[in-house]
Protein backbone atom coordinates (compact mmCIF):
# COMPACT_ATOMS: atom_id res chain seq x y z
CA UNK A 1 0.00 0.00 0.00
CA UNK A 2 1.67 3.29 -1.29
CA UNK A 3 0.55 6.57 1.24
CA UNK A 4 1.14 10.11 0.36
CA UNK A 5 1.06 13.31 2.27
CA UNK A 6 -0.31 16.70 1.89
CA UNK A 7 2.76 19.09 1.41
CA UNK A 8 3.57 21.86 3.67
CA UNK A 9 0.76 20.63 5.74
CA UNK A 10 1.49 22.25 8.43
CA UNK A 11 0.81 26.03 6.70
CA UNK A 12 -2.56 25.26 6.81
CA UNK A 13 -3.00 23.54 10.57
CA UNK A 14 -4.36 25.28 13.27
CA UNK A 15 -2.19 24.45 15.86
CA UNK A 16 1.26 22.67 15.90
CA UNK A 17 1.36 21.25 19.69
CA UNK A 18 -0.59 18.09 19.68
CA UNK A 19 -3.96 19.35 20.32
CA UNK A 20 -6.77 17.88 18.33
CA UNK A 21 -7.23 20.01 14.85
CA UNK A 22 -11.07 20.78 14.34
CA UNK A 23 -10.50 23.80 11.39
CA UNK A 24 -7.63 24.60 8.93
CA UNK A 25 -6.39 27.48 7.87
CA UNK A 26 -7.18 28.22 4.34
CA UNK A 27 -5.32 31.40 2.89
CA UNK A 28 -6.81 34.10 0.11
CA UNK A 29 -3.70 34.35 -1.69
CA UNK A 30 -4.69 30.66 -2.90
CA UNK A 31 -7.08 32.42 -5.16
CA UNK A 32 -3.90 33.87 -7.01
CA UNK A 33 -2.23 30.92 -7.34
CA UNK A 34 -2.11 29.19 -11.11
CA UNK A 35 -1.97 26.02 -10.08
CA UNK A 36 -5.27 26.10 -7.96
CA UNK A 37 -7.13 28.10 -10.28
CA UNK A 38 -6.38 25.63 -13.36
CA UNK A 39 -8.01 23.22 -11.21
CA UNK A 40 -11.74 22.18 -11.91
CA UNK A 41 -14.47 23.14 -9.31
CA UNK A 42 -14.59 19.90 -7.94
CA UNK A 43 -10.77 19.34 -8.45
CA UNK A 44 -10.50 22.41 -5.57
CA UNK A 45 -13.02 21.36 -3.24
CA UNK A 46 -11.58 17.51 -3.58
CA UNK A 47 -7.96 19.52 -2.34
CA UNK A 48 -9.53 20.95 0.38
CA UNK A 49 -10.93 18.06 1.33
CA UNK A 50 -7.71 16.49 1.19
CA UNK A 51 -6.03 18.92 3.84
CA UNK A 52 -8.74 18.48 6.24
CA UNK A 53 -8.37 14.65 5.80
CA UNK A 54 -4.34 15.04 5.97
CA UNK A 55 -5.15 16.73 9.57
CA UNK A 56 -7.03 13.46 10.89
CA UNK A 57 -4.89 10.96 9.61
CA UNK A 58 -1.37 12.76 10.53
CA UNK A 59 -0.55 13.48 6.83
CA UNK A 60 -0.59 9.60 6.20
CA UNK A 61 -2.81 8.72 3.76
CA UNK A 62 -3.45 5.83 1.77
CA UNK A 63 -3.21 6.24 -2.42
CA UNK A 64 -6.67 5.19 -2.87
CA UNK A 65 -8.93 6.87 -4.58
CA UNK A 66 -11.77 5.53 -3.49
CA UNK A 67 -11.05 5.33 0.18
CA UNK A 68 -10.32 9.17 -0.05
CA UNK A 69 -13.65 9.68 -1.81
CA UNK A 70 -15.54 7.84 0.98
CA UNK A 71 -13.98 9.89 3.44
CA UNK A 72 -14.41 13.29 1.68
CA UNK A 73 -17.80 12.63 0.91
CA UNK A 74 -16.81 13.00 -2.93
CA UNK A 75 -19.39 12.04 -4.85
CA UNK A 76 -17.45 10.36 -7.43
CA UNK A 77 -13.33 9.36 -7.76
CA UNK A 78 -10.80 11.49 -7.39
CA UNK A 79 -7.56 11.78 -9.37
CA UNK A 80 -5.15 11.88 -6.96
CA UNK A 81 -2.27 11.49 -9.57
CA UNK A 82 -3.19 15.01 -10.61
CA UNK A 83 -2.17 15.84 -7.46
CA UNK A 84 1.07 14.47 -7.34
CA UNK A 85 1.95 15.85 -11.07
CA UNK A 86 0.87 19.77 -9.89
CA UNK A 87 2.70 18.97 -6.42
CA UNK A 88 -0.39 19.90 -3.82
CA UNK A 89 0.32 15.73 -2.10
CA UNK A 90 3.05 13.87 -2.49
CA UNK A 91 4.33 10.40 -2.78
CA UNK A 92 6.55 9.03 0.86
CA UNK A 93 9.35 8.56 -1.59
CA UNK A 94 8.66 11.84 -3.66
CA UNK A 95 11.65 14.43 -3.55
CA UNK A 96 9.50 17.55 -4.87
CA UNK A 97 7.60 19.67 -1.92
CA UNK A 98 5.38 22.99 -3.29
CA UNK A 99 4.61 26.02 -1.56
CA UNK A 100 2.05 28.63 -1.87
CA UNK A 101 2.96 32.34 -0.22
CA UNK A 102 0.40 33.64 2.13
CA UNK A 103 0.85 36.95 0.45
CA UNK A 104 0.74 36.45 -3.42
CA UNK A 105 2.40 33.05 -4.93
CA UNK A 106 5.28 31.14 -4.35
CA UNK A 107 6.45 27.57 -5.93
CA UNK A 108 9.62 26.18 -4.91
CA UNK A 109 11.21 22.29 -4.94
CA UNK A 110 13.83 21.37 -2.61
CA UNK A 111 14.63 17.51 -1.19
CA UNK A 112 12.45 16.45 1.60
CA UNK A 113 13.71 16.64 5.27
CA UNK A 114 14.41 13.68 7.37
CA UNK A 115 10.88 13.90 9.64
CA UNK A 116 9.25 11.69 6.90
CA UNK A 117 8.68 8.52 8.76
CA UNK A 118 8.64 5.47 6.59
CA UNK A 119 7.44 1.93 7.25
CA UNK A 120 10.56 0.63 7.29
CA UNK A 121 11.80 3.04 10.31
CA UNK A 122 9.38 1.74 12.11
CA UNK A 123 10.84 0.28 15.48
CA UNK A 124 8.81 -2.94 16.15
CA UNK A 125 9.23 -2.44 19.54
CA UNK A 126 8.33 1.32 20.01
CA UNK A 127 4.38 1.25 20.70
CA UNK A 128 4.57 4.79 21.23
CA UNK A 129 6.33 5.54 17.41
CA UNK A 130 3.37 2.50 16.18
CA UNK A 131 0.41 4.78 17.83
CA UNK A 132 1.80 7.98 16.30
CA UNK A 133 2.17 6.52 12.84
CA UNK A 134 -1.28 4.54 13.11
CA UNK A 135 -3.29 7.39 14.83
CA UNK A 136 -5.46 8.70 12.36
CA UNK A 137 -5.73 5.42 10.50
CA UNK A 138 -6.93 3.49 13.62
CA UNK A 139 -9.14 6.33 14.26
CA UNK A 140 -10.77 6.24 10.86
CA UNK A 141 -11.59 2.40 11.61
CA UNK A 142 -12.83 3.23 15.45
CA UNK A 143 -14.96 6.26 13.92
CA UNK A 144 -17.11 3.62 11.63
CA UNK A 145 -17.41 0.92 14.53
CA UNK A 146 -18.95 3.81 16.59
CA UNK A 147 -21.51 4.07 13.30
CA UNK A 148 -22.67 0.77 15.39
CA UNK A 149 -22.01 1.41 18.61
CA UNK A 150 -22.24 5.74 18.94
CA UNK A 151 -21.52 5.62 23.48
CA UNK A 152 -18.64 3.28 22.86
CA UNK A 153 -14.76 4.06 23.82
CA UNK A 154 -11.77 3.68 21.87
CA UNK A 155 -9.91 1.60 24.61
CA UNK A 156 -6.16 0.40 24.84
CA UNK A 157 -7.06 -3.47 23.89
CA UNK A 158 -9.13 -2.45 21.12
CA UNK A 159 -6.55 0.03 20.21
CA UNK A 160 -3.77 -2.20 20.05
CA UNK A 161 -5.75 -4.91 18.30
CA UNK A 162 -6.38 -2.23 15.18
CA UNK A 163 -2.73 -0.96 15.05
CA UNK A 164 -1.00 -4.33 15.28
CA UNK A 165 -3.77 -5.25 12.13
CA UNK A 166 -2.62 -2.15 10.14
CA UNK A 167 1.03 -3.08 10.72
CA UNK A 168 0.29 -6.24 9.31
CA UNK A 169 -0.48 -4.34 6.39
CA UNK A 170 -4.24 -4.69 6.68
CA UNK A 171 -5.80 -1.77 4.98
CA UNK A 172 -8.30 0.39 6.65
CA UNK A 173 -10.79 -0.21 4.02
CA UNK A 174 -11.07 -4.19 4.78
CA UNK A 175 -10.64 -3.26 8.80
CA UNK A 176 -14.49 -1.33 7.80
CA UNK A 177 -15.37 -4.64 6.10
CA UNK A 178 -14.52 -6.30 8.79
CA UNK A 179 -16.45 -4.34 11.29
CA UNK A 180 -19.55 -4.59 8.63
CA UNK A 181 -19.00 -8.76 8.60
CA UNK A 182 -19.36 -9.07 12.27
CA UNK A 183 -22.53 -6.89 12.43
CA UNK A 184 -23.93 -9.40 9.58
CA UNK A 185 -22.73 -12.63 11.48
CA UNK A 186 -25.98 -13.70 12.91
CA UNK A 187 -24.02 -15.39 15.65
CA UNK A 188 -21.98 -12.06 16.82
CA UNK A 189 -25.73 -10.63 16.44
CA UNK A 190 -27.15 -12.49 18.95
CA UNK A 191 -28.61 -15.54 17.45
CA UNK A 192 -26.52 -17.89 19.53
CA UNK A 193 -27.28 -20.41 22.55
CA UNK A 194 -27.07 -17.55 24.86
CA UNK A 195 -28.62 -15.09 23.64
CA UNK A 196 -25.65 -12.77 23.43
CA UNK A 197 -23.69 -10.02 21.18
CA UNK A 198 -20.62 -10.44 20.25
CA UNK A 199 -19.31 -7.32 18.72
CA UNK A 200 -16.79 -6.19 20.32
CA UNK A 201 -13.39 -3.92 18.44
CA UNK A 202 -11.35 -6.38 20.21
CA UNK A 203 -12.86 -9.16 19.42
CA UNK A 204 -13.24 -8.12 15.57
CA UNK A 205 -9.30 -7.53 15.24
CA UNK A 206 -8.03 -9.89 17.27
CA UNK A 207 -6.00 -11.43 14.63
CA UNK A 208 -5.52 -11.65 10.74
CA UNK A 209 -7.75 -14.56 10.06
CA UNK A 210 -10.19 -12.90 11.94
CA UNK A 211 -10.68 -9.97 10.17
CA UNK A 212 -10.46 -11.95 7.34
CA UNK A 213 -13.11 -14.36 7.92
CA UNK A 214 -15.29 -11.68 8.91
CA UNK A 215 -14.45 -9.41 5.78
CA UNK A 216 -15.75 -12.43 3.89
CA UNK A 217 -18.94 -12.08 5.57
CA UNK A 218 -19.77 -8.66 4.76
CA UNK A 219 -19.46 -9.70 1.12
CA UNK A 220 -21.37 -13.02 1.82
CA UNK A 221 -23.34 -13.34 4.91
CA UNK A 222 -23.66 -16.33 6.73
CA UNK A 223 -27.44 -18.10 7.23
CA UNK A 224 -28.15 -18.75 11.46
CA UNK A 225 -27.91 -22.20 11.93
CA UNK A 226 -31.47 -23.61 12.15
CA UNK A 227 -31.20 -25.45 15.55
CA UNK A 228 -30.45 -22.14 17.31
CA UNK A 229 -33.31 -20.01 15.57
CA UNK A 230 -36.05 -22.70 16.58
CA UNK A 231 -34.66 -22.49 20.32
CA UNK A 232 -34.88 -18.69 20.13
CA UNK A 233 -38.29 -18.69 18.37
CA UNK A 234 -39.53 -21.40 21.26
CA UNK A 235 -38.63 -18.95 23.92
CA UNK A 236 -40.11 -15.97 22.41
CA UNK A 237 -42.97 -17.74 22.30
CA UNK A 238 -43.59 -18.46 25.82
CA UNK A 239 -43.19 -14.64 26.37
CA UNK A 240 -45.50 -14.09 23.50
CA UNK A 241 -48.13 -15.92 24.78
CA UNK A 242 -47.96 -14.33 28.24
CA UNK A 243 -47.91 -10.93 26.53
CA UNK A 244 -51.33 -11.64 24.81
CA UNK A 245 -52.73 -12.72 28.05
CA UNK A 246 -51.37 -9.89 29.79
CA UNK A 247 -52.97 -7.43 26.79
CA UNK A 248 -56.20 -9.61 26.84
CA UNK A 249 -56.49 -8.94 30.59
CA UNK A 250 -56.15 -4.88 30.32
CA UNK A 251 -58.86 -4.81 27.38
CA UNK A 252 -60.98 -6.93 29.16
CA UNK A 253 -60.36 -4.37 32.42
CA UNK A 254 -60.80 -1.48 30.20
CA UNK A 255 -64.04 -2.37 28.46
CA UNK A 256 -65.84 -3.95 31.85
CA UNK A 257 -64.12 -1.81 34.99
CA UNK A 258 -66.30 -2.45 37.61
CA UNK A 259 -66.67 -6.71 36.66
CA UNK A 260 -69.64 -8.98 36.28
CA UNK A 261 -72.67 -7.70 37.71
Amino acid sequence: MEYFKVNNLEKYQAYKDGRKIYWIKLYKSILKDYDFTALTDAEKWHLIGLWLLATDMDNRIPMDSKFVSRHISASGNINLQKFVDVGFIGLYDSVRIRTIAHEGVGVSTEKESDIDILENDINENDTKTLVRNYAGEAQLVFDHYKTFHPTSTFNKKAGDAVIARLKESYTVETLIMAIDGCHQTPHNCGVNDRGEKFQGLALIMRNGEQVERFAGNAVDPPKPRTGVGVRITQQDDGLLDRTRNNLKAMEDFINDPIGPK
